[in-house]
């Protein structure tokens, strides 16, 4: 990101959420709409989304893989 901080990447392809009834991209929406409703420091939070002709990109905060502390 522009400032120097990992993040990762979910990589969704176009084609499997591009259906008539359009019942997947509702799901896609639905995920990203959740995801920027949930603060809690035990969910991954969500930075941003875009898309290209090809593919969905949501960008979320990096997690490097420490385990969770669960108190």
């Amino acid at each position: 990101m522009s400032d120097g901080n990992n993040v990762a990447i979910k990589l969704v392809t176009v084609a499997s959420f591009d259906n008539s009834s359009g019942f997947v991209g509702e799901l896609l929406v639905n995920e990203i709409n959740i995801m920027k409703e949930i603060e809690n420091d035990n969910v991954v939070k969500f930075l941003d989304y875009f898309q290209s002709k090809n593919f969905a990109y949501i960008i979320m905060e990096y997690c490097d893989g420490k385990l969770i502390n669960i108190t």
